[in-house]
């Protein structure tokens, strides 16, 4: 289970900015080597205000994506989805029944508490593949319920996907992918 909140990471948060502070000053000084090898006074030469790789590293590790933008994100992934059996319908009425129960039970061996509420949607389509979205957004393909041999297979694509979402999987791609976006500590800091 993965931390939600910058809080959470607090140690971590800490024990980063200390090696990098170190980093930093040890940097600037090697900087002015030579001008200390020369007999002058050490100073440190200014910061640059770019991004280390260690920096980069860590804001794409570290969980500071708020729940709420996360459940956005899923939101908006959702939106997109256009294979989705509808709860109403005569086979949804049949399935996610099977679905529920198949979550309650993976969720009820979840030893930690979490934040997430998760919805989960069957797809229509007779692939057995199951999917996870920022946020809590289940999907399982419509093969994986419609036969009861394949239940047991269903229950592991549901505790995998559950998985995958309480790991934040997703959520640290796209943190990673706005991270790479950035190329200075100021702008980092602003997101």
């Amino acid at each position: 289970m993965q931390p939600y909140t910058l809080a959470d990471n607090t140690a971590s948060l800490a024990l980063f900015g200390a090696k990098e502070a170190i980093s930093d000053v040890g940097a600037r000084l090697l900087a002015n080597a030579g001008s200390i090898l020369a007999g002058n006074r050490p100073t440190l030469a200014p910061s640059t205000g770019k991004l280390t790789a260690s920096t980069k590293l860590a804001a794409k590790q570290l969980n500071w994506l708020p729940m709420t933008a996360e459940v956005a994100y899923g939101e908006r992934l959702h939106q997109d989805e256009v294979a989705i059996l509808e709860r109403d319908s005569k086979l949804g009425q049949r399935y996610y029944p099977i679905a529920d129960r198949l979550l309650e039970e993976v969720l009820a061996s979840v030893g930690q508490p979490h934040d997430y509420q998760f919805k989960l949607f069957i797809l229509k389509n007779s692939s057995r593949n199951a999917a996870a979205r920022p946020g809590g957004f289940l999907y399982l393909d419509q093969g994986l319920v419609d036969d009861p041999a394949q239940l047991p297979k269903a229950y592991f694509a549901v505790a995998h996907e559950v998985a995958h979402v309480l790991q934040r999987h997703e959520t640290k791609e796209l943190q990673s992918n706005v991270v790479d976006a950035i190329s200075s500590k100021d702008d980092l800091m602003k997101v």
